[in-house]
């Protein structure tokens, strides 16, 4: 964020040309941002690269010509200075750094291949493990579950019962979709399981006294 990059006649930026000619494939994401300075500090010298703006430009310049892996992006905030443009470079930054974190619709992934092939995108483009997060996958089977796509559903629900096999809600979403479904013996062990992760839950003990009685008529 508004970095200093040109002072000592733009050493550091000399410096990332040459470390970065040995670098070709960085497997990252940067995200780079200037703020609109006083005209004795964005007026570049001789060589360009003495101003905040302009050693900034050229370091993204050098990102651009020696890296094929790098995700990376600039912005100039012309209305921002150096102590405003934190704020907002950090909300622009993230949503470049997250960007390919967003669903872009709940509708879109409505299907476990769907959720794995978005997030699995995601964490190779991070760099790290991102497991679908339990609520985004939820909303998505609960979405499939009351519109009638009860198999669907029990498939988002089973993704989830994979990645956190210790949620409560998991297992009361699995019962609640088998119980939909028909198929008793499905939703009453996974009602089960919730009260052995949950013994105190009274939404499962009553599901289970509500197949007892239908079993019973």
């Amino acid at each position: 964020i508004d970095p200093s990059l040109g002072r000592n006649d733009g050493e550091l930026v000399r410096r990332a040309a040459t470390a970065l000619g040995r670098e070709k494939d960085l497997k990252t994401t940067v995200f780079i941002s200037t703020a609109c300075h006083s005209p004795t500090l964005v007026e570049p010298s001789a060589d360009g690269t003495n101003s905040i703006r302009t050693a900034s430009e050229q370091f993204f310049k050098i990102l651009s010509a020696n890296t094929s892996g790098l995700r990376k992006k600039y912005e100039y905030f012309d209305s921002e200075h150096h102590g405003s443009v934190r704020m907002v470079s950090l909300q622009h930054g993230l949503r470049f750094i997250f960007q390919s974190f967003q669903v872009p619709s709940l509708y879109s992934l409505d299907e476990p291949k769907a959720i794995n092939n978005h997030f699995g995108k995601a964490s190779r483009e991070l760099g790290f493990e991102i497991l679908p997060p339990e609520e985004i996958v939820s909303e998505i089977g609960y979405q499939l579950l009351y519109s009638g796509h009860v198999e669907r559903a029990i498939g988002c629900f089973r993704l989830n019962e994979s990645n956190y096999p210790t949620s409560v809600n998991v297992f009361s979403a699995l019962g609640e979709a088998y119980e939909a479904k028909g198929d008793k013996h499905a939703a009453r062990t996974n009602y089960l399981q919730v009260l052995r992760l949950s013994p105190k839950d009274r939404d499962a003990a009553k599901a289970l006294e509500k197949l007892s009685s239908s079993d019973a008529r």
